[in-house]
């Protein structure tokens, strides 16, 4: 096989390895420009309104990365950049980076992976830029548990068991009492969404809640979750005689510590030792980090889905 056959047989060879490629992908010739993109490249510059001709090709990625960087020594186009730069001087190196790049509607991440290309003429470097915006999110979900966790152990050096539980709930003297404690144990709510229930909030056939978020915390602004059939009894009680749950934070505060100094379980129980309880309940249940963001409210999880209603159904009723 003569010179020109087998740098072309290369050269076809690279083309179809970067068009197998799931990520998005990119060769770099000697001067870093790019000589070819595969389709997930092409598809991701049509849908996020990439104004450059043939999605890029011939245009020079070194110098966009040069020209957009930070100051700081270890932004990721800086190190994107200069490895580009050592791999065209010959230098057998290569990086991987992550960089966030959030849409008008949506946080995204991505990891940039910069490897040089060796024995195919024109050809120099493979860029390669991997959507892990799932995995971030699973992260930042697992983050937000073990928050929760953490911030439950710096209050207790262990949760409040079952008898505990009951014992604060059989504490309570009045009905209003046992429906703020019962309300926390059951459904770990957040004392500002308890304080501003009303009975268009409840779904006594389902039976199930939709709570609001308040404006000072994170999370979705409204979610679902199931009733246990002793909470919507006592709901349902309460507004039989009253049109809406009207209560300071205080107040609410008040009523749970002093069912545990009566319990005899904590002369400081909170109304927050009450949802992080819950919260590690439903972990020793084998909930998922995904579903106790739902049930809990936080970060951009949201029980929507019929599968996620039911597995919280079993976990909370259960």
């Amino acid at each position: 096989m003569d010179e020109k056959k087998e740098e072309s047989l290369c050269a076809q060879t690279a083309m179809a390895i970067l068009e197998a490629l799931p990520a998005n992908a990119a060769i770099l010739d000697e001067q870093g420009i790019i000589v070819a993109v595969n389709r997930p490249w092409r598809e991701f510059g049509a849908r996020n309104g990439l104004l450059v001709p043939d999605s890029g090709v011939g245009q020079s990625y070194l110098s966009v990365c040069q020209n957009w960087f930070g100051k700081a020594p270890l932004d990721p186009v800086r190190i994107v950049a200069q490895t580009i730069t050592d791999s065209l001087k010959g230098q057998e190196t290569e990086c991987s980076v992550v960089y966030d790049c959030h849409g008008p509607d949506q946080s995204r991440w991505f990891t940039a992976r910069v490897k040089p290309i060796a024995g195919v003429p024109g050809m120099k470097v493979l860029v390669v830029h991997e959507n892990i915006t799932s995995l971030m999110q699973t992260r930042e979900t697992v983050r937000r548990v073990d928050l929760v966790l953490t911030g439950l152990l710096k209050r207790r050096s262990r949760p409040l068991s079952d008898s505990e539980l009951d014992k604060i709930g059989a504490a309570c003297e009045t009905l209003q009492q046992r429906l703020i404690v019962v309300t926390l144990i059951d459904l770990g709510l957040r004392v500002s969404e308890l304080n501003c229930l009303t009975p268009g909030d409840f779904d006594w056939d389902a039976p199930s809640i939709r709570v609001t978020r308040p404006n000072d915390a994170t999370g979705p602004a409204t979610r679902w979750l199931p009733l246990t059939d002793r909470a919507r009894a006592l709901w349902q009680e309460y507004f039989a005689v009253k049109p809406r749950f009207q209560m300071s934070t205080r107040q609410i505060q008040r009523i749970v510590k002093s069912a545990g100094k009566t319990a005899g379980v904590s002369d400081r129980l909170s109304p927050q030792a009450l949802r992080q309880t819950f919260a590690v309940r439903l972990v020793e249940k084998g909930a998922t980090a995904e579903l106790v963001n739902c049930a809990m409210g936080t970060g951009d999880a949201n029980p929507e889905d019929r599968m996620t209603r039911l597995e919280l159904t079993r976990l909370i009723r259960g």
